[in-house]
């Protein structure tokens, strides 16, 4: 009988070892990838870690502090959850960042939603249009309204612009947006679609973000779930990867090319129908819609002449696949409106793809010289 406790204990004392390891191992796992993710994000993309010299440059400004402020609260916004689209921005209150329960971000003199006694204008695009790095008045649609009103004065108790632009959204993610609002039978007088950017980084899979976890969700039992979700199991995942990475640019792959054409034939497609059926549903409702073309740091663009603190080069296909999508995407006609070229003298980007508020300042103009509501 005692030998029988003793193992007992034994084996209860072990158990209890073993679980403290492995709660002890998943708790540093998850710190660390927490720190390093957070780490790699902020320095990939965001200009936090940027001194004050330098946001004076990009930003033009004398108040760095208002900007490392403005930085912080829109990329440590997190998104929600929003049926059909995957994703949108969480609704917050912040000094530089307003985004309301409707999922658009106000902009400078924002027109309460939603006046229909108005001409409402809606902006949709990713992040850039969204107005990463910028205040909320500093933003595209923003400045739009601002250069709209003050080119017509007789406007500004008739307009309304509403900034739709969202983190990661490309051209099928906003068309489904789109097609939402006018289910609901909010129906605008002018749609502005702002793409190029996310169209070019999306998978050769037309799919939302969060996509492959959903599918995840969906096939695989609740302790599955769970196994999957440790940081201990993220942390092999992502060593893993790294590993096949490495091993990949040591043997070339010679259907890389072949993949490469894939990619952009598939993105064309994509994005091609993906206008079409906005032209079909914006001429059934009587809208005005107009496709921008942006600007991006990947195609005919001197990187010698930002000041963005260099970081490591961007993906090695992504210039080619740039040149190539811009140069054969978005015929001229009378809805489209073609910036892959336009350029200032000012700091255009804050960060490796963001726009400056000089940019963007310049980009609403031409949008607006384009539509010429006078």
């Amino acid at each position: 009988m005692k030998k029988i406790s003793h193992l007992l204990y034994s084996l209860t004392y072990l158990l209890g070892a073993t679980l403290l390891c492995f709660i002890t191992l998943e708790v540093i796992t998850k710190i660390f990838l927490f720190s390093y993710l957070t780490w790699r994000t902020q320095d990939a993309f965001s200009p936090t870690k940027y001194n004050d010299e330098t946001l004076k440059i990009l930003y033009n400004t004398h108040d760095p502090q208002s900007y490392r402020e403005t930085i912080d609260q829109v990329w440590h916004n997190e998104g929600e959850y929003h049926p059909f689209v995957d994703h949108s921005e969480s609704p917050t209150n912040k000094k530089y960042l307003h985004i309301t329960p409707q999922k658009f971000r106000m902009i400078q003199n924002q027109v309460p939603w939603i006046d229909k006694n108005r001409k409402n204008i809606f902006f949709f695009g990713g992040s850039t249009t969204f107005g990463f790095g910028v205040k909320d008045e500093e933003t595209i649609p923003s400045y739009f309204q601002e250069e709209l009103f003050k080119s017509n004065p007789a406007l500004k108790n008739k307009t309304a612009v509403y900034n739709f632009g969202t983190g990661s959204y490309y051209s099928t993610i906003e068309r489904i947006r789109f097609e939402q609002l006018l289910s609901q039978s909010i129906i605008p007088h002018t749609a502005i679609f702002v793409d190029g950017l996310n169209e070019i980084q999306q998978e050769l899979e037309d799919r939302a973000p969060n996509s492959e976890y959903i599918s995840y969700l969906t096939h695989h039992t609740p302790t599955g779930i769970f196994v999957r979700d440790l940081s201990l199991m993220t942390f092999f995942e992502r060593v893993s990867n790294k590993i096949s990475k490495i091993i990949q640019k040591k043997s070339p792959s010679p259907q890389n090319a072949l993949s490469y054409e894939d990619a952009i034939k598939h993105t064309l497609t994509r994005i091609t129908n993906n206008h079409k059926m906005i032209r079909a549903l914006c001429k059934e409702y009587g809208i005005r819609v107009l496709f921008v073309q942006q600007p991006i740091p990947y195609y005919h663009y001197d990187a010698s002449q930002s000041a963005v603190p260099k970081h490591s080069p961007p993906w090695a296909p992504l210039p080619e696949l740039a040149k190539r999508f811009y140069e054969t995407w978005l015929p001229v006609t009378s809805d489209t409106l073609r910036l892959q070229d336009f350029k200032v003298q000012e700091q255009m980007y804050v960060d490796e793809v963001h726009y400056s508020p000089m940019f963007t300042h310049a980009i609403a103009k031409e949008i607006l010289h384009k539509l010429d509501f006078n």
